[in-house]
C-alpha cells in the first residue's frame, strides 16, 4: 500500500534535521545522511523548489565548509550530480538549467 506521506514525511525530516543542527552544530557531517533523506524524500513527492534549496545547501557545505573529504567527498558529490540528473527530467523547465 503506497500512502503518499511525502510532506509529512519532508517536514519531520526537517525537524530532525533543525535538532541535529542544534546538537552537533550548523557545520557538522552528522547532518548530511538527514539532508540526503529529505531531498530523496521531496524528489519523489516532486517538491523541485525545496529540493534545490538542499542541493545548494548540501553543496555549502561539501565544497565551502569542508565537513567531509576523501572518498566519503566524492561519494556525495557523486550522490548530488546524480541528484541534479534528476531534475533535469524532474523540475519545472525552467529551472532544468539550474540543474
Amino acid at each position: 500500500m503506497r500512502l503518499d506521506l511525502y510532506s509529512e514525511a519532508s517536514t519531520l525530516l526537517d525537524r530532525a534535521l533543525q535538532i541535529r543542527r542544534l546538537s552537533l552544530g550548523l557545520f557538522s557531517a552528522e547532518q548530511i545522511p538527514l539532508i540526503r533523506a529529505k531531498m530523496d524524500t521531496d524528489v519523489r513527492a516532486g517538491d523541485w523548489e525545496t529540493v534545490n534549496d538542499s542541493i545548494a545547501h548540501l553543496r555549502w557545505l561539501l565544497l565551502e565548509k569542508n565537513v567531509v573529504s576523501g572518498d566519503v567527498l566524492v561519494d556525495n558529490l557523486i550522490r548530488l550530480s546524480e541528484t541534479h540528473l534528476q531534475g533535469v527530467l524532474g523540475d519545472a523547465a525552467d529551472q532544468q538549467a539550474f540543474h
